[in-house]
Parts: C-alpha cells; structure tokens; sequence
C-alpha cells in the first residue's frame, strides 16, 4: 500500500413497482449521523418489507430507507469539501416526507451507479460547479413524497380510513378525526405494505408554508464533526501494514526523470524503496517524516522537453480574448439555449467587454492524498480518498487495475477542500497509491 487513488422521475405522476426500484449494494457504506461523524460499516443493503419478516427496514425507493425503530436512512449521491449539499440535498427529501430530521442518518453513496449520478456531468456521481442542490432538488422532493404517500396508502388500509382523512406530523402518520397516530417506524414493523410505488401529484407535495427545514436555519451535518476534531480525512486514515509515499515531480507537466541519485535517500532510516515512475520519484518509507527526509536527499535530472516550456500566460490571454470578440468562431458548446449571437446581430445597442485573470493554482487546503490496500492479484482493491466523484474514481482505478468496477471498494472520505482537483478521471494520487511492487 502507498499513501498518498432506476432513476425517479420528476413527473406529476409516477408509479412503478417498488420492488423492481430497489436497488441494493453490497460491501462498506458511510454514515453521516447528526454528530457530523463519517462511519463505514459492513451491509448487504436493505431488504424490502414483508409480512414475514417485520424486523426488517423498508426501502421505499432508491433514496429512502425507513427503519421500525423510526429511524431513516438518506441516500446522498455527492461527496462533502465544505460546501453543505450533504446536509441541504437530504434534507429536502426529509422536508417532504415530514420526516424528524434528528432521526435521519446521511448514507453517502459509494458505488458508481448512473441511477444516483448527477444529469449535468452524464449521471456521473460527480460533485463540481455548484450544481447538487439544483440538480438534486426535484428528485428529492419526489423520493420524499412517494415514501410519505407510501406510508399514508398503507395505514388508511389498516385503519380502513380514506386517504383523504390521513396527514403526517414529524414522523408519524396522524387521523385528525380519531386522534390515532402510528410512527413510521411502527408503520414499516406492523402494517402490510405496498409493492407499489403510489401515484403522486402536485396536491401530495407538502406546501411551503408548512416547511419546517427548508429555509430555516438547521445545523450543517459536517460541522460538529470538523469543530471537534472527529472528522476523518483522507490524512487520517491507518490501516494495518500500510506503507507511505512522497512523490518528487517533475518540475514542468510532461517531462520525465532521465537520471536518478538516490544513494543518500536509500540510505535515510525508514526508507523502504525508491520507485522510479514516469512523472516522478517515489519515497517509500515506514513513516510520514521519513519520506519527505528521503524525498529532499533525492537527485534527479529532468527531461527539458514539454511543450509547457513555451506557455504564456500573456499569450494565452490574448488567444482567449480574440476567440472571445469573433463570434463566428465555433467550438464544442458545454451548454446551449436561444441564439445569443442572432439576438446581438440584431440588438440596437451593444455593450461589450473584456474580463481577464491570469491562471490561479487550486489550493485546497488539504493535500491530495489517498490509501489503496490492494489484493495480491492486483485485479482488486480497497480506496480510502477524498473525492469530488464516485463514479470517476472508481472508474479510474479499474482502468489502472485493469479490472472491472466491482472490483474496487470506494470509502469517501471528508474534504479539506476540492475546487475541481478531486474531480479527474485519473487521479495522480489514487494511481500512486495502486502502484504496487514487492517492497
């Protein structure tokens, strides 16, 4: 080991068989209590409510599971650095379904399944470009809908009460005229429950005026864990036996080392290896200290060949800015609506200008970094990182692998920071931490 790689539909009405929804997964998951602490624990996903078996939790759909102990589990499709959608993005799902929010538990999604991704980056899961609560919300309130109506269909049957006559308060299924009312917990653990996902429309949606999170102020999951020093980042992470790595690049993108002096490093204590790779030089040591002593004892000469030697800011941004005036000149369109250029052509007045800003390093204020156990095969592994993309992660280390998706188990961790440096294919640092050789 190196430290260092059926959708809902937003329609008006929806209804399909919940069975054939459910989507279960194996292996580790993380999650994200109200304490604001990341957990992994062992599951083979939860199964679906039944007559026999009244213990077990109930997935209403692919993002809700509801538990007897009136619990609730929230499926979150996106990864965490700072910006809040891990608390925002469930809790909207929660507002609709009048669920206590103090009893919903945060299950960060850690498969790459096009059901949870995000339509903007090809239903990766893939969090960048501010988009999660946007992209997120209508989904949300639709999961959230369907398990709240769920939930009323099945006690109206058992209490042989219109539907029309039931309403939820916090949690609870409530008949105004009886003054009965059954916990959803009590729901999922004694009343025979639907295979169907019940048809929904604009009247079942909760209105806002009885929010009782949206657009109030309630505590962000990840901060209590950040205040008192619980949270875990890819930094902190200890697995038995692990190795780590500090890796000496090149000093220009593209180039590669042509000779190495590695005698003084070698013979740093702690240093297990020296591994030459195409982009660099890796310490590999016993201890944090003793790779970055053996990384600065290093001598290395480069290759003087990028293209990068002849980059220039200045030239760059003049090269923007000329694209930028011709409108006519063409390119690949990330996103299109109306005809800008056919509204200026024709506008009696235009206004134009020229905003620059030369090139900015992404610094986020934890370094990128990663664990990878790997299996003595080398076709599957284990990765603890932080990442903006579960699908791109894992994706990129099968490829690196040279084995299949399911091969790789993703533990997301929390970021110290991201800004699109976590977000690529081919994550330098998740692929150092995969190279393996006999140390």
């Amino acid at each position: 080991m190196i430290k260092n790689r059926i959708p809902l539909k937003n329609n008006s009405s929806v209804k399909a068989s919940r069975r054939k929804f459910l989507k279960q997964s194996a292996g580790f998951t993380f999650m994200i209590g109200a304490s604001g602490l990341i957990s992994a624990c062992g599951t083979n996903g939860p199964n679906k409510a039944s007559a026999s078996s009244r213990s077990d939790p109930m997935q209403a759909n692919i993002w809700v599971t509801i538990n007897p102990d009136d619990t609730i589990i929230v499926k979150y499709a996106g990864t965490e650095m700072g910006q809040g959608s891990m608390t925002h993005v469930p809790m909207m799902l929660a507002e609709y379904l009048d669920a206590d929010w103090d009893k919903v538990t945060v299950e960060i999604v850690t498969i790459h399944d096009t059901a949870y991704g995000n339509p903007i980056f090809q239903n990766m899961l893939y969090t960048a470009g501010s988009t999660h609560v946007m992209v997120y919300s209508k989904k949300m309130k639709v999961a959230g809908t369907q398990a709240r109506k769920l939930l009323m269909a099945a006690v109206a049957k058992h209490w042989d009460v219109p539907l029309s006559e039931l309403g939820t308060d916090i949690g609870n299924v409530i008949h105004k005229s009886s003054g009965r009312r059954i916990s959803y917990g009590n729901i999922v653990a004694d009343v025979d429950l639907s295979s169907d996902i019940p048809d929904i429309n604009d009247s079942d949606f909760i209105p806002e005026a009885k929010f009782r999170y949206i657009g109030k102020q309630v505590m962000r999951r990840d901060v209590p864990a950040k205040v008192n020093g619980k949270a875990q980042y890819g930094m902190d992470v200890q697995v038995p036996g692990m190795l780590y790595a500090a890796i000496l690049r090149t000093p220009v993108e593209g180039e590669r080392p042509l000779k190495v002096d590695d005698i003084l490093a070698r013979g740093t204590r702690g240093v297990t290896d020296i591994v030459i790779l195409p982009y660099g030089v890796a310490v590999v040591a016993g201890t944090v200290e003793a790779t970055k002593k053996g990384k600065r004892r290093l001598k290395v000469t480069w290759s003087e060949d990028s293209p990068f030697r002849q980059a220039s800011t200045k030239a760059s941004i003049a090269e923007y800015s000329s694209a930028a005036k011709d409108l006519n000149k063409t390119g690949i369109a990330w996103f299109s609506k109306g005809d800008s250029k056919g509204a200026i052509d024709k506008a009696e007045n235009v206004l134009s200008a020229i905003y620059t800003s030369d090139p900015l390093y992404h610094a986020q204020m934890e370094p990128l970094n990663a664990t990878a156990s790997v299996s003595d095969d080398g076709k599957s592994a284990e990765i603890w990182v932080g990442t903006q993309t579960q699908s791109l992660t894992i994706i990129g280390a099968a490829e690196t692998l040279q084995t299949t998706n399911d091969k790789i188990t993703l533990h997301p961790l929390t970021m110290g920071g991201g800004f699109g440096r976590r977000s690529l294919l081919h994550q330098e640092y998740v692929d150092d931490a995969l190279y393996q050789r006999p140390f």
